[in-house]
């Protein structure tokens, strides 16, 4: 029983069994997400194999309705029409919460869709300013380059500290803070930079100075290019 509860001065010998869950305890999220799943079920949508935070819906017309969710965000995409019953229906089972429109934000990615042209564009210019303010100073002055990888630099394990000044200097290395931040970065949307952190991560065990100036130069090319994302259309 807790603190602050009317009959806390029994808790030694009592316990409260809870009707309703609540945000933040340990199986709140596991509720949640049972409690969405059955009412996308009761829908008509199945939850695939390949990933159970994804669902379709199949009519004798072939997907109608494709729903990712995120704990309680969810992306739609489908017919207009089975998308309003669908709206419709989450607002009558969760009481008239749910907040539907355009899909502009999601997971901190930006996206742009143009309805008449069936253009996409995902880009996350908002996390690449973050990542450049959380690693202030060493990305506050850098030069763009056009390039994320140098083109004449190799970098090999013989570049890893060697002395105990190497040593001291690379614990000082935000290395595998910045190699994470910007493996987010690649995950999502700049596919571009996914080949230069499969090499530098070869070195997340030993790496050094020229380890450490590889990735500051990525992170130069990512604040330089910071608009750019993944672009796609429907075919006309």
């Amino acid at each position: 029983i807790p603190e602050g509860h009317e009959h806390h001065h029994l808790r030694h010998s009592h316990v409260l069994q809870l009707l309703r869950p609540i945000y933040g305890l340990k199986q709140a999220g596991r509720l949640w997400n049972q409690r969405l799943h059955a009412a996308l079920v009761k829908f008509g949508m199945r939850r695939t194999i390949v990933d159970e935070c994804l669902y379709v819906l199949n009519t004798d017309e072939g997907i109608e309705l494709i729903v990712g969710i995120h704990v309680d965000d969810l992306a739609c995409t489908g017919t207009d029409a089975k998308l309003a019953k669908l709206d419709k229906f989450l607002n009558t089972e969760f009481d008239n919460t749910v907040v539907s429109g355009p899909l502009e934000w999601f997971l901190g990615v930006k996206y742009d869709y143009n309805r008449v042209t069936g253009e996409l564009w995902a880009s996350q210019a908002g996390y690449v300013d973050q990542l450049c303010e959380r690693f202030s100073p060493h990305l506050d002055n850098v030069k763009p380059v056009a390039t994320p990888q140098a083109p004449d630099v190799e970098l090999s394990k013989e570049q890893s500290p060697s002395t105990e000044q190497e040593i001291e200097a690379a614990r000082h290395y935000r290395f595998l803070e910045l190699l994470g931040g910007l493996r987010w970065l690649a995950d999502k949307t700049r596919l571009d930079l996914r080949p230069g952190l499969s090499a530098l991560a070869k070195f997340s065990h030993c790496y050094g100075k020229a380890h450490w100036d590889a990735l500051l130069r990525m992170g130069a090319y990512v604040k330089g290019t910071r608009e750019r994302g993944l672009y796609t259309r429907a075919d006309p």
